[in-house]
């Protein structure tokens, strides 16, 4: 029973019997089971997204056409027969419906009742566990509750206090809860249920995840393998050494200050001043809801969300941080090969699955910083110039209701003038979770009352600043300037000019023409010379990496 990650306990599986070590297949054979579906009034949510209520079902018919053909199943649910008010309560608290007693399964029959399910009224969860469990044998034989809920118990008694009581009478019974939309005291009260009798405690934040999370029920020491949104086998993310040991006496003593990772059962947890923050299995990892190594990320995709950040490793990989739970800083942390975005396209595989309390921080945006405060910064040397490009300011420019020329210290002009800045942006460039602020600006090669020697000395440039000190404003990474456009059978390129540059997401887009697209020759660029390139710049280790597309 033991593999990767997993404690040393023994697990039932509401569906299948136990798997052989090399396998974690599902065996087609189960357990008389009785699923109870939450049919109290906050199923009406509409944030699954659509109604909760049609998440559960669409899951539940998942499960049911997934049952073996010689499934015993019954069908309870609570909540639908009375409304929410406080004069409801007496009556609510007693609305538990049995649907179908348990039988041999028939699909249609089963999936035609899970339709009529109106929900309504309370959430009497201990009630309902009771009226399940009197549909299973009073004996030590195999059995299963499945319980979806969106809340925690709504009338007297603790539904964990009946789980314990139910597990007595019924010492071969695990309870499985999923926890849609929960948080706080109602996850608790779920997790209890199913610790109390064996059972798989999982949490969904939407359809699909309900569903995968639902099937996962079925085979219980495959589900105890995987990575949960909280953690794996009973040991979870934020516990102390001393809590895991206290459960498992085995697991290796470690330091309590600093970070240290530990190896037991053919995995990696990683400890941050003696909290756990990572679990890494060797065996590249699985999540609870079958995502596994070998799977394109666009699985994972499907049901985490978009990644919340990418980093571009070193060996054609890239690190993938998905949204393991919403209510908690809990991320799955892929290995991917071959990543590839393009707006809602995602392509990859996964190498391998690390769940860690490492969700990057909403970042923060300094305050007090307006277009005023842009008009009026000093930009720093180097701000219109780079490489052959655009006139090399060696002295600050500051700047006064959005214009200012670099003067010497005994007043000579410095080469350079700077107008016309524009906000167009924020983008947390450098990771510290302060946002940065994207600046548009022109540098003429003149003083203002000069006039430019031609569209080459009147150019755009883009800049990221962080503002953590208005003050001071810092600069990001290096300066923005057009590109080139290749000349074809030439080792050089025509020079382009920024003529607008917004940010898109983590990006940063420029918009650039030709400086003189009237002199170009036609025939001699890789494109017509009024077209339009489109430049997105990526933020990297290694500075702004960008690739460009002709858009018109």
């Amino acid at each position: 029973m033991l593999a990767g990650c997993t404690a040393d306990r023994e697990t039932s599986s509401p569906t299948t019997p136990a798997a052989p070590p090399e396998s974690s297949a599902p065996v087609e054979s189960s357990v008389p089971t009785v699923l109870i579906i939450d049919g109290s009034g906050s199923m009406n949510e509409t944030d699954a997204p659509g109604p909760r209520i049609d998440a559960a079902k669409s899951a539940a018919h998942r499960l049911i056409d997934a049952l073996p053909g010689a499934s015993r199943i019954a069908l309870e649910t609570y909540g639908t027969t009375t409304g929410s008010a406080e004069k409801d309560r007496p009556a609510g608290c007693r609305d538990v419906t049995l649907l179908l007693p348990l039988g041999p399964l028939d699909r249609d029959a089963v999936n035609s009742a899970v339709d009529t399910i109106t929900p309504s009224g309370y959430t009497p969860i201990s009630l309902a566990l009771e009226t399940a469990a009197e549909q299973l044998p009073a004996d030590d034989s195999a059995q299963a509750i499945v319980l979806i809920s969106d809340g925690e118990e709504t009338c007297d008694t603790p539904p964990c206090d009946t789980a314990t009581r139910i597990k007595q009478s019924h010492p071969g019974l695990t309870v499985s809860t999923v926890g849609f939309k929960v948080d706080g005291a109602a996850a608790d009260q779920l997790r209890c249920i199913a610790d109390a009798t064996g059972g798989l405690y999982v949490q969904a934040a939407n359809a699909d995840q309900l569903a995968a999370r639902l099937l996962a029920t079925r085979n219980l020491d495959e589900a105890h393998r995987s990575l949960t949104s909280s953690g794996r086998a009973g040991i979870e993310l934020g516990a102390s050494i001393g809590e895991i040991r206290s459960h498992h006496p085995d697991f290796p003593e470690a330091a309590q200050t600093g970070t240290v990772t530990v190896k037991w059962i053919d995995c990696d947890y990683t400890f941050t001043d003696g909290r756990l923050v990572s679990i890494a299995p060797h065996d590249g990892g699985r999540t609870i809801d079958g995502v596994a190594t070998g799977d394109d990320i666009t699985k994972a995709v499907e049901l985490y969300g978009k990644p919340l950040a990418t980093t571009r490793n070193s060996d054609n990989t890239t690190t993938v941080v998905l949204d393991a739970d919403p209510n908690t800083d809990h991320a799955y942390r892929m290995t991917v090969e071959n990543y590839a975005a393009a707006r809602d396209s995602f392509a990859g595989t996964i190498r391998n699955i690390v769940l860690c309390r490492c969700k990057p921080r909403a970042p923060t945006r300094p305050e007090g910083v307006t277009d005023d405060t842009v008009r009026n910064m000093t930009f720093p040397v180097a701000s219109c110039g780079v490489g052959e490009r655009g006139w090399v300011n060696t002295v600050p420019i500051k700047l006064t209701d959005g214009r200012g020329e670099a003067r010497t210290a005994t007043g000579d002009f410095g080469g350079v003038s700077i107008a016309d800045p524009e906000l167009v942006g924020w983008l947390d460039v450098d990771g510290d979770g302060i946002e940065d602020a994207v600046i548009v600006y022109r540098c003429i090669g003149s003083t203002f009352d000069l006039c430019c020697a031609g569209r080459g000395s009147n150019d755009q440039f883009v800049r990221v600043f962080d503002f953590s000190d208005p003050a001071a404003p810092r600069p990001v990474g290096d300066l923005i300037a057009g590109g080139t456009s290749p000349v074809r059978g030439e080792n050089y390129g025509e020079t382009r000019r920024i003529n607008r540059a917004r940010v898109a997401g983590s990006a940063i887009i420029t918009e650039e023409t030709l400086i003189y697209p009237d002199s170009a020759d036609p025939a001699g660029l890789s494109h017509p010379p009024d077209a339009t390139i489109e430049v997105t710049h990526r933020y990297t280790p290694h500075g702004w990496e960008s690739t460009e597309r002709v858009i018109r």
